[in-house]
Parts: C-alpha cells; structure tokens; sequence
C-alpha cells in the first residue's frame, strides 16, 4: 500500500468518525430538545389548572395562610416554563458551509480535503457538544424548579385536606 493510500485511509477514517459523532450528537440534542418542549407544555397545560385548584382552596377563609406557599409554588412552576422557553429559543446546531470549503480547497488532493473536511466536522462536533451539555444542565434546572414546585403544592394540599 503507498503512502498516498494509507494517507488518504486515515482521512477517511477521520472523517467517518467525524461523521457519525456529529450524527450521534444531532439525534442526542433532538432527543433533549423534544423532552424540553413537552414538559414545558405539561407546565404550561398544568399552571391554569393549579390556579382553579388554589382559588378553590382559598376561596374558603379557613385556608387563607396557604395563599404563600401556593404563590411560591406556582411562581416555582412559571419560573421553569420560563426556562424552558429560554432553551427552546437558544436552540442551535452549528454545521459546515460545504461550499467555503469547496472554494478554498477545490485545487488540493483528496486526502487533504477529506481530512480537512474531517477536522472542520470534529470543530463543529465540539461545538454543538458544548451547546448540547449547556442545554442539559439547564434542563436540570427546569427540572428542580418542577420539582419544588410540585413538592411545595403536594405538602401545602396534603396540610389543607388534612
């Protein structure tokens, strides 16, 4: 096998796992993206009925100190849909300009150009990995603020049935 061969094997290769990592990491962020949007629709479908539920309660007298913890409650909630719609509009996949690379490179050898295609793939790769992992940590985030949300309605309804 001559040099020029193996050379442009490697390239290949490089561009190949290139490839299917960014391949991988689209369907990734998809996949997040999707889970983003429908909790923030059970949210946003959820918020309206937890307001009649808390009218109801403190529509009665007796139940006038739980306006606090529903109200926090409720804004916990908000705040998360919030978030949400910040990751939704955020959302960007960053991908190569095929035809910048056809113009500066259209007088080189294939091996160069392929492992040149390769290692422009590998820079976006790492950079819709790093959108990717913002993009989950602030799904964590949405997630805790869910969660107290929740939790702090479980416990201020569970005191006032009891």
């Amino acid at each position: 096998m001559s040099d020029l061969d193996e050379e442009l094997l490697k390239s290949q290769f490089f561009f190949n796992y290139a490839n299917n990592l960014n391949t991988i990491t689209f369907q990734a962020s998809n996949r997040l993206y999707h889970k983003i949007k429908d909790l923030t629709a059970i949210i946003m479908a959820l918020i309206p009925i937890l307001f009649g539920l808390s009218y109801f309660f403190l529509d009665n007298s007796n139940f006038k100190p739980l306006l606090f913890p529903i109200a926090l409650a409720l804004s916990s909630l908000t705040i998360a849909v919030l978030v949400g719609f910040i990751i939704l509009v955020e959302k960007e996949f960053i991908y190569n300009d095929p035809l910048a690379l056809i113009q500066e490179y259209h007088n080189e050898s294939i091996s160069f150009i392929t492992l040149k295609t390769a290692s422009s793939l590998a820079d976006v790769v790492n950079a819709n990995i790093v959108k990717h992992n913002n993009m989950g940590g602030k799904y964590r985030i949405m997630i805790v603020f869910v969660t107290v949300g929740i939790l702090i309605l479980m416990i201020t309804f569970w005191g006032a049935i009891l």
